[in-house]
């Protein structure tokens, strides 16, 4: 892949941590394999926003690592963005349940239960410093899980470089498939906070328990960095 189409997609501080694995081969294949899947069947998210979420926050200006599964596998839903659905406010359609969920969970522990805004698109925890990231950044239409042995060495190699270059960072693992990634994370110097995928509560008809945001928070200020408005 060409140095310049790198640093455009990725940022040049991104580029700059991550270069030794996405100018690979191995990285050139997983892009392959990705192409040559859209041209039998719809993947999600769009491939212009496959790694949006990288530049909404530059590398050295990372907080907040969210960790989920994969993206949204059902049409026009997936923006990039781990559990963001901005495409949901602009096509008219529900937030998805999981963002439901999160935004119940701040509601309750933020806000004492009452939250004027909540948007869909999550670009303004992004830009605050919150890296949105599910261990997969593809999914095929209606299967959930069919890209996450493809991108996994993809995403270790981030939580890899993040947990080398930046301290004090939060990581937030939300679900099984979030928490295998905990061994390529350094506990000395940063923070990891376990929580059940927010979906798990939509489909057992229940609410989402997580006090995470609290949490970073408190964190963020006891270390002197600005805290989020969720």
């Amino acid at each position: 892949m060409e140095k310049q189409w790198l640093i455009q997609t990725f940022t040049q501080s991104w580029y700059n941590r991550l270069k030794h694995y996405i100018e690979s081969d191995e990285f050139q294949q997983l892009g392959n394999k990705i192409g040559v899947a859209r041209k039998t069947a719809p993947i999600y998210p769009s491939s212009d926003n496959v790694f949006k979420a990288f530049q909404c926050v530059e590398f050295g200006k990372v907080k907040v690592v969210i960790l989920g599964q994969d993206p949204y596998y059902t049409k026009d839903v997936a923006d990039g963005l781990a559990f963001s659905c901005s495409y949901a406010q602009e096509l008219g359609k529900r937030m998805q349940p999981s963002l439901v969920q999160i935004y119940g969970a701040v509601e309750r522990t933020m806000y004492k239960g009452l939250m004027l805004h909540k948007e869909p698109n999550l670009e303004c925890w992004a830009k605050q410093g919150v890296l949105l990231l599910n261990t997969a950044l593809t999914v095929e239409d209606g299967k959930p899980e069919s890209h996450l042995a493809l991108w996994k060495p993809f995403t270790v190699e981030v939580l890899k470089a993040l947990s080398e270059y930046n301290t004090g960072v939060v990581y937030c693992l939300w679900g099984a498939k979030a928490q295998q990634y905990e061994k390529y994370i350094n506990p000395k110097f940063n923070y990891i906070l376990k929580a059940k995928h927010p979906s798990s509560a939509s489909y057992n008809g229940g609410i989402w328990e997580c006090n995470h945001f609290v949490e970073i928070n408190k964190i963020l200020k006891q270390n002197n960095n600005e805290e989020i408005i969720w």
